[in-house]
């Protein structure tokens, strides 16, 4: 998931000048507005777009047979989820790779919007958290890309070719020593985010990528919350539930943090 989490194959729509491709992301735009107006109202001075860099999608049409989002170019999907793809890329200027987690946000807002929340709000707290840490143990942040005319938002991060542990894992057997290495650098993740006061919410192998050199990193803060007012009580259950502590599927008040632990 994180770099491993995204939409039915979303492959990314081509502009058009077809009066009625506009006016029905004008429609969309307008609900989206009005989205917008309704989170700023609740105390928020800033959407996301303002907070990310500006960005355009062009298309294999407008860049010589290929499609980018500012510097990166756009190779193949590695990833879905229901409201975003993970696609693979290449940053033009250096040939590095990232992974793009590209976040349709008004398909987001339909799906996630609640009484006390909306899509926005648990995009905004990905996105703040991702800017927060800093740690080898954690998937690092390289930025992130608004493109408001198409309700998208681009998460580039850096791009772990061995994949997710439950990928590994069906292809290679863990010496007890890997199994070690691994386990420690899970650990260690985790003090450092509990650390910040950020409980994980859905730790299991999905969410746990490998790097060229073999570290383990946590991923996917989707979900994630921040501790308030050092306060670390939930009620409602998240994440995964094979992964969920005894307490949190029993409705009462438990600790973020404990749950996390069990998790791992």
């Amino acid at each position: 998931q994180a770099l491993f989490l995204s939409t039915p194959d979303a492959n990314l729509e081509r502009r058009s000048s077809n009066a009625s491709v506009h006016s029905i992301r004008s429609a969309d735009s307008n609900m989206f507005k009005r989205g917008i107006e309704s989170y700023r109202s609740r105390g928020r001075k800033s959407s996301i777009y303002e907070k990310s860099l500006k960005g355009t999608l062009k298309d294999d049409s407008e860049c010589g047979g290929e499609t980018k989002i500012n510097q990166y170019k756009l190779l193949y999907n590695i990833g879905k989820g229901s409201f975003s793809v993970i696609k693979l890329a290449m940053d033009e200027r250096d040939s590095h790779h990232y992974a793009i987690k590209i976040i349709n946000v008004l398909r987001m807002k339909r799906m996630l919007t609640s009484k006390v929340t909306t899509g926005v709000d648990s995009l905004e707290q990905e996105i703040d958290i991702l800017k927060t840490i800093n740690n080898s143990r954690c998937v690092g942040l390289k930025e992130v890309i608004g493109d408001e005319e198409d309700d998208k938002v681009y998460i580039i991060t850096e791009y772990m070719r061995k994949g997710s542990l439950a990928f590994y894992m069906k292809k290679n057997t863990l010496a007890p020593e890997q199994i070690r290495s691994y386990f420690r650098d899970l650990i260690l993740g985790v003090e450092y985010l509990h650390g910040l006061r950020i409980v994980h919410r859905d730790i299991k192998p999905e969410n746990l990528l490998i790097s060229d050199d073999d570290v383990l990193k946590i991923t996917d803060f989707g979900i994630s919350e921040r501790i308030i007012d050092g306060k670390d009580i939930f009620t409602n259950s998240a994440g995964t539930n094979y992964y969920f502590s005894p307490e949190s599927c029993r409705g009462v008040e438990y600790s973020g943090k404990s749950a996390d632990i069990w998790a791992c």
